[in-house]
């Protein structure tokens, strides 16, 4: 990850690309879905909100 992070070699990666060790791999289109991911992290906050009114 720190590779990815400071090394020139991965500069051009941006968008959620995905990496194993050292190779870039394609990945499902579901994975770049931007609704999915907003309604994944709608319902996350909410479950934290309600975890929070519990205690």
């Amino acid at each position: 990850m720190a590779a990815m992070a400071l090394d020139d070699e991965w500069a051009h990666l941006h968008e959620g690309a995905f990496v194993v060790k050292t190779k870039l791999t394609e990945v499902q289109p579901v994975a770049h879905d931007r609704d999915r991911e907003r309604r994944l992290w709608e319902a996350t906050a909410e479950l934290l909100e309600r975890a929070g009114a519990s205690r």
